[in-house]
């Protein structure tokens, strides 16, 4: 953030300054504490957490992994983190990156789950000193989008501006302004920004919101949104009704709703939330949250500075949790720093009583601040936050880590994730250690990321927190030249798949495809590979997947669904992409459901051929004339594929002819024949399967 000399309550926007390390006491280099209880925050008193179950709840903390891989020794800080929902190995975090002397935005992408990174800095910003307050979000179709404040330090040139990524967050586009004022000596400034996009199936999927607070007279929260995936932004719009506001955060719901939550310097300082059920077309009023008391700003005895602003999470499970808004904020009502959280459980109308959720006794003199929230697909809610019980003299951080699983009615015993403690005097004398951190989660895996000084200075570092049963296999698909549009005649599109093995242990596997189709229904697979060995820790990426659409295929909106297990029934991990079709033809040229690339028949690891014979549901049933009826053989024989009426009659063969083993398909033109019930017959060589299908004209 930047200071404007005129507002009080607005924090400093630090420069980089020489280094001035200082080493504290030191704490040993241990290993991560563990939980060992699951505690009510509701029975905390000043005694300590009643202890509610004796049940072990050890989540696993892995290595504390370096996420930037720069040598240039300048301070990283102020983290953000997002992972992409159709690549459960793919996460992408963002930080105030001073490498290159002046703060850019700094980017880390991985693709194996964290354990290894890339990274730099944004470029091609328009011709302003500085960048800060990174924010990143991932859409629906797992385009990453980087949020930065920009700005001049010498004239009040300023705006906001947003990067996308397209490719997992290894390049970025140029960068699109959501905001910008240049030239204008009485601009506002546009400030501490973030950014969240919209992963539903509503009418607003891959709508990008941006938020933040707009500093002149007054400072109200803004909110802007892009219908385009990022392409352009609509004009900022004030959503608050209390105009001297900071630290607002965008959150979508299951539904596509979307709630902004920020801290209000009222009297007293409340957290509030206003709410959009038209895609942020417009918001309801103000709800309050709470009522908070703010942390101190430096938080002593230190010298860094410190805020109340709160962090938000939809559950979009949908289970019994699902649309349950969890937030959570700093707060001093206890004399020194603690972290709060309230939650919702009926669309922000109604907040349940603010409760502490880091143990300790209340009162004890350490502070705990800046936490971040973040509900995975499953509806486990999960809480990161720096942490200085483990220094007496309250000055060293560490970074704590809980989670509930009950939909914040209960959490489990705080566990510490850091290896090593952090000095915040290693870079800017103190006084600066970013402003937030970051934590994301998918599939009983949870990555916090943020600033760590163990090396001297301010780098970025994450870990994997797992518990639970951990999925022995995930699977992902990430399409590329999204969104899809599919013409009429037909067409294709090009997708990668990526098989992974999150144990030590091989495993054997089946991955099989199928599609949604508007108004009829799962079609498929049209693609299925069996037994698929993948050794301990290793993930399979089969770029240049194409599939086929042909005309016949109904217009609407599509799922393409990926799926690895037991075929047919026993679903490890499943992962889905939409795709529209913008019209039909119903007859024509053209090919069929086509899918070529993943495993090939010739791949050594792969067994892609049916274990048996396998007749499935023609496509479209019913129809218009055109069909395709789809099957599979294990072995090789003397196959047909016959049509007969209603009566019983054999009225046309489609297939005659000695097959080898897979998958095939034909098609039927009933132009000729009357509408009615008609049925198809696979016979390899004794045996033979019979469905039913219906024309009609």
């Amino acid at each position: 953030m930047r200071k404007l000399s005129r507002f009080v309550l607005v924090a400093t926007f630090v420069v980089l300054l020489p280094y001035s390390i200082v080493y504290g006491d030191g704490i040993p280099d241990e290993k991560p504490i563990s939980g060992v209880v699951k505690f009510n925050p509701a029975d905390f008193n000043h005694e300590g957490f009643e202890q509610l179950e004796e049940v072990r709840l050890f989540s696993n903390i892995g290595p504390n992994i370096q996420t930037n891989q720069d040598n240039s020794g300048n301070a990283q800080n102020e983290t953000s983190i997002a992972r992409n929902p159709l690549n459960p190995y793919n996460l992408v975090g963002g930080a105030n990156d001073y490498r290159n002397g002046e703060v850019d935005g700094g980017f880390y992408y991985t693709f194996d789950g964290g354990q290894t990174w890339g990274d730099g800095t944004l470029c091609c910003w328009p011709q302003l000193d500085a960048q800060g307050d990174p924010a990143v979000t991932c859409d629906a179709d797992g385009n990453f989008y980087f949020a930065v404040i920009s700005f001049d330090r010498n004239t009040p040139d300023n705006g906001i501006y947003v990067s996308k990524s397209e490719d997992g967050g290894i390049s970025w586009g140029n960068p699109v302004a959501v905001v910008e004022h240049i030239g204008d000596p009485g601009a506002p400034f546009e400030d501490k920004e973030y950014i969240a996009a919209d992963v539903t199936d509503s009418p607003y999927r891959n709508n990008v919101y941006v938020t933040w607070t707009r500093f002149g007279w007054d400072y109200p929260i803004m909110i802007s949104r892009s219908i385009d995936q990022g392409a352009t932004y609509s004009a900022p719009m004030e959503i608050s009704d209390y105009n001297y506001c900071q630290g607002s955060v965008p959150a979508v719901g299951p539904d596509g709703e979307v709630y902004v939550t920020w801290l209000a310097y009222s009297s007293p300082y409340t957290i509030r939330l206003v709410k959009s059920t038209n895609g942020g077309v417009s918001f309801g009023s103000e709800i309050i949250v709470a009522e908070i008391t703010g942390l101190p700003s430096p938080l002593p005895p230190t010298d860094f500075r410190v805020n109340s602003f709160p962090s938000i999470a939809v559950d979009h499970s949908g289970g019994s949790t699902n649309g349950y808004i969890h937030i959570v904020w700093g707060d001093y009502r206890n004399g020194d720093a603690d972290v709060y959280y309230s939650k919702s459980t009926d669309g922000g109308s109604n907040w349940s009583t603010a409760v502490r959720i880091n143990d300790g006794s209340i009162g004890d003199d350490n502070d705990q601040f800046f936490p971040w929230v973040s509900c995975d697909p499953d509806g486990y809610v999960h809480v990161f936050f720096y942490d200085r019980r483990d220094d007496p003299s309250n000055i060293d951080f560490h970074g704590y880590y809980t989670r509930s699983e009950d939909g914040g009615d209960t959490w489990t015993a705080n566990e510490r994730v850091t290896t090593a403690p952090s000095d915040p005097y290693t870079d800017f004398s103190g006084g600066f250690i970013g402003d937030y951190n970051g934590i994301t989660a998918v599939g009983h895996r949870a990555h916090p990321l943020w600033t760590d000084t163990r090396n001297g200075g301010q780098d970025i570092f994450t870990a994997q927190v797992d518990w639970g049963t951990v999925p022995s296999v995930s699977i992902g698909v990430t399409p590329e030249n999204t969104p899809i549009e599919i013409p009429p005649d037909g067409g294709s599109f090009t997708y990668t798949g990526i098989l992974g093995n999150n144990y030590d242990s091989p495993v054997t596997v089946d991955v099989w495809l199928m599609i949604d189709v508007p108004g009829y229904g799962y079609y498929g697979p049209v693609r299925r590979f069996n037994n698929i060995p993948v050794n301990g820790f290793e993930i399979l990426t089969a770029p240049g997947g194409v599939q086929n659409v042909p005309p016949y295929a109904p217009a609407g909106e599509y799922r393409y669904w990926a799926f690895a297990g037991d075929y047919p029934d026993d679903v490890i991990d499943s992962v889905a992409f939409g795709f529209t079709k913008s019209g039909s033809v119903a007859s024509g040229e053209g090919s069929g459901w086509e899918l070529t690339g993943w495993f090939m028949a010739d791949d050594d690891r792969v067994n892609a051929v049916p274990e048996s014979k396998k007749l499935l549901s023609n496509y479209p049933n019913p129809f218009n004339a055109l069909t395709e009826i789809s099957y599979a053989i294990g072995e090789e024989g003397n196959v047909s594929i016959e049509i007969f009426n209603l009566m019983g009659r054999k009225i046309e063969t489609l297939v005659n002819r000695h097959q080898q083993p897979g998958a095939y398909s034909v098609r039927w033109d009933a132009q000729n024949y009357a509408s009615g019930v008609y049925f198809y017959k696979l016979q390899i060589g004794d045996e033979a399967i019979i469905k039913r299908m219906t024309l009609l004209k």
